[in-house]
């Protein structure tokens, strides 16, 4: 007869190594996910300080995103919008929407600028912009803007 708390102990060890490996497989996706971003993030920073015809403003950057993700122009995305490459052909069943932008506000605590914007039916309807960009010249060798979240 097998000894229960044996039986136990030998369940507990494999769950635990079940876990373990989990955990191990994750951090290899997260580290290859991660790769691929930095890899597209580079790449798009330099496609932004090598261009002669890129957006002059925060507003124009936000709006020519919006505009290249209406068109499902996934290549213009991941460039004003650096690494997105990664995630950008999700979006391809999106629906399009009309957006309205406000004028860029500088962000004290994080250094970037935040562009203000709204679908056009609810801007119409509130008055408001309800989402913001955010974006930077961080890593622009020409002080040029690029989106780093929004919402």
């Amino acid at each position: 007869m097998r000894d229960p708390a044996c039986a136990r102990r030998k369940n507990e060890s494999l769950t635990r190594q079940s876990r373990e490996g989990s955990v191990l497989d994750n951090l290899q996706v997260h580290k290859t996910e991660r790769a691929r971003w930095s890899i597209a993030f580079h790449k798009a920073i330099v496609e932004i300080d090598e261009r002669d015809d890129y957006p002059d403003t925060p507003e124009e950057v936000a709006k020519a995103y919006w505009d290249a993700r209406t068109a499902k122009n996934f290549e213009e995305m991941a460039v004003l919008w650096p690494g997105s490459a990664t995630w950008n052909e999700s979006l391809k069943d999106e629906k399009p929407v009309q957006y309205v932008f406000g004028r860029a506000k500088g962000d004290p605590v994080s250094g970037h600028v935040l562009v203000p914007y709204a679908a056009k039916e609810y801007y119409e309807k509130h008055g408001t912009h309800n989402l913001k960009m955010r974006l930077t010249t961080e890593k622009s060798s020409k002080g040029r803007y690029y989106i780093v979240s929004g919402n």
